[in-house]
């Protein structure tokens, strides 16, 4: 097995902004979409997380492009590892062990934890 269900739907971005965009006009709800469109709840609500405008102020609101959302992404995963190689080097592990279980260089990790100075 790939890890990946047989029967998993793709839905295109289209489709995805169309429904946020739904449940963003506050007329409809969730139950009403999982039973109009066939989209489960939690795939719902993360569609509506990430494709949501984000409210600046009263007048403003910004909607993140598909780049900038993945770069967000990708920050998150690197703020997880960097926490994850701080609290391993807490823990005594050396900084190659650091480096293999992160998933980034020694000298990366040796970076982040200060070792580098």
């Amino acid at each position: 097995m790939n890890g990946m269900a047989k029967n998993q739907k793709s839905y295109t971005p289209e489709f995805k902004q169309q429904i946020v965009d739904l449940y963003n006009a506050g007329r409809t709800s969730y139950p009403q979409l999982e039973r109009e469109y066939g989209v489960n709840r939690s795939t719902l609500s993360s569609w509506v997380k990430q494709l949501s405008p984000i409210k600046v102020s009263e007048e403003e609101t910004v909607t993140l492009d598909k780049e900038m959302r993945e770069e967000s992404e990708w920050d998150g995963e690197l703020k997880k590892a960097r926490e994850a190689a701080g609290k391993l080097y807490e823990m005594g592990l050396d900084t190659a062990k650091i480096a293999q279980a992160v998933g980034y260089t020694v000298e990366t990790v040796k970076e982040w934890i200060g070792l580098d100075r």
